[in-house]
Parts: structure tokens; C-alpha cells; sequence
């Protein structure tokens, strides 16, 4: 058995996940802990198993880590990888013990590294593999060295997903849309979402552009008037519109990635992760120069 830890509540954490998983091939022997509202939706964690860590540990640290020390006496995984936090979210693996017969692999996405650093207190965790899905801040990349017996670069591939047949006519629909779609695709706060979809109409009025905007979220705000569906995964729906706007989350700017010449984006402020390294990286890039 290997352990997943995507303790983030979001969906993001739970979307590298899988993509982790498939990528390596390990889907079937794995649990998925995490903390994420989307643990229960099934077009997010297919048929891996997912474990809910309890509500009551985000707010009680010495508890959480009786939790954590419970679990892994009952489970003995082999394997436990973490996402993005190479303590933890909260520091929680400083100074942990370990079951001698599991290995321990990061998964390592930009972190605002400055910020993350300061929880950490004791001994960090020692990796057989760090798996860089990204550039990291030199600082970041500096600590791993120290901590990793190995480190390597992932390209992540999503897994394939049997599409209902409701979502296969929406998706054949948009294949002949007329006029063109522009897709807002985001899952964070209503203010975010609402930031975004003004910036899209701003463009289409900028542009005088006979488009028509559809949200891709989880909920549609009540501040928002605009034509909205809750469809996942939003890269499926990429190839058929004429523009996508997002924020700049590590899942979103990968899975774009073959669509820069119509994508737009708008990074936002966050804990830990650092949208605007990531968008001025984007920025920076040959095919985003040329539009």
C-alpha cells in the first residue's frame, strides 16, 4: 500500500495527484489522504481510494500528528509521497517516526519558499526521490539537495476519464459552437472568479470580439451573470474554444501548455504557492512573445 499525502483543500492538490499516480503507474496500490472538498467527487479521483483526513486536525496540531501516527501503525504503507509541502502543510512530518519499511518521495511544485521555510521546526524528512514538476526557487532546490538521495524531473500525463453521456453531447456541442466560445475556467473564491470574468469581458469589449463567455467552475457566483457548467476535467474542453482565461495554479498553467496562443491568464495571491513566478515565467516564453 502507498500513501498520497494532498493535504490542501482545493482541488488542485487532489488533480496532481492523479496525474502523479497515473504518470507512475501506481494508481491501483494507493490511498489518497487529503483534506480537499473534492475527495467524494468521482470525476476527480476516479478509482483510486481516497481517505478524508478529519476536520478537527486542521485546528489541533498535537492531535494531527496522533492521527497521522495512528494511520500509518494500521496502514505500515511501503511508499508515502507528499505533494508540494516536503513537511507537510503545516510542518506536521518535522521530526516524525517513520515506519523503517516506508520509503519516503516529494513531489515538488514552486513554492514561495521564503514563507514555506519558516514552519519548519526539527528534522525534515529525507527523500529516496524528489520529483521536480517544475523549476523550483534556488533556495527550495538547495534544501532537497540536502534532504533527497536523488532527484529528477516528472512530466505529468492526466488520466484518461469515461466521459457520461450527457458530457459527451456537451462536448460534441462545443466542437460546433457558433458563434465561439471563451472559456473562464477557475475554482477558487467568487471574488477571484469574478475578477476573472471581467477580465474576459473587458477583452471582448476591448476587441469588439462576437464571442460568447461560459464559466467552468465548481459553483457560479451569485455576483456573476454569465452562462456557467460545472464540467471536469476543463482540459478536455480546451481544443474546441477560441480563448481559455485562468489563474495561474501549477495544474491549469501545465495543462494549457499546448494552448498558449489563446490562453490568458491572471495570477492571484497565495500562501505558499507562487502564481506570479509562474505567470511571469509564461510571460517570458517564446510562444507568449509572439502574440
Amino acid at each position: 500500500m502507498i500513501f498520497y499525502y494532498a493535504a490542501g483543500g482545493g482541488l488542485g492538490h487532489l488533480t496532481r495527484a492523479r496525474a502523479v499516480l497515473h504518470t507512475l503507474r501506481i494508481e491501483e496500490t494507493s490511498i489518497i489522504l487529503t483534506a480537499s472538498d473534492f475527495a467524494g467527487d468521482k470525476r476527480v479521483t476516479g478509482d483510486v481510494e481516497v481517505l478524508k483526513i478529519p476536520a478537527p486536525c486542521a485546528s489541533n496540531f498535537a492531535a494531527y500528528r496522533q492521527w497521522l501516527r495512528d494511520l500509518f501503525d494500521a496502514y505500515q504503507p511501503r511508499a508515502l509521497y507528499l505533494d508540494a509541502f516536503p513537511a507537510g502543510i503545516v510542518s506536521e512530518f518535522c521530526d516524525f517516526d517513520f515506519p523503517k519499511q516506508t520509503d519516503l518521495y516529494y513531489v515538488a511544485r514552486l513554492l514561495r519558499w521564503d514563507v514555506y521555510s519558516q514552519l519548519l521546526v526539527g528534522k525534515s524528512p529525507h527523500f529516496k526521490t524528489t520529483y521536480a514538476l517544475e523549476d523550483l526557487e534556488a533556495e527550495h532546490q538547495e534544501f532537497l539537495h540536502c534532504c533527497s538521495d536523488r532527484m529528477e524531473p516528472l512530466r505529468l500525463t492526466d488520466p484518461p476519464r469515461q466521459l457520461t453521456a450527457a458530457e459527451a453531447e456537451i462536448l460534441a456541442s462545443l466542437k460546433t459552437a457558433e458563434p465561439p466560445l471563451w472559456l473562464i475556467v477557475h475554482c477558487g473564491s467568487d471574488a477571484e472568479i469574478g475578477e476573472l470574468v471581467a477580465y474576459a469581458e473587458e477583452c471582448r469589449q476591448l476587441e469588439a470580439a462576437t464571442v460568447r463567455l461560459l464559466l467552468i467552475a465548481p459553483r457560479c457566483p451569485s455576483t456573476v451573470q454569465i452562462a456557467y457548467l460545472d464540467f471536469h476535467p476543463a482540459h478536455l474542453l480546451f481544443p474546441f474554444v477560441e480563448r481559455i482565461f485562468t489563474a495561474c495554479g501549477f495544474n491549469t498553467m501545465r495543462q494549457t501548455e499546448r494552448y498558449k496562443q489563446k490562453h490568458r491568464f491572471m495570477p492571484f495571491a497565495r500562501k505558499f504557492d507562487n502564481q506570479f513566478q509562474r505567470a511571469a515565467r509564461r510571460h517570458q516564453e517564446p510562444a507568449f512573445r509572439q502574440k
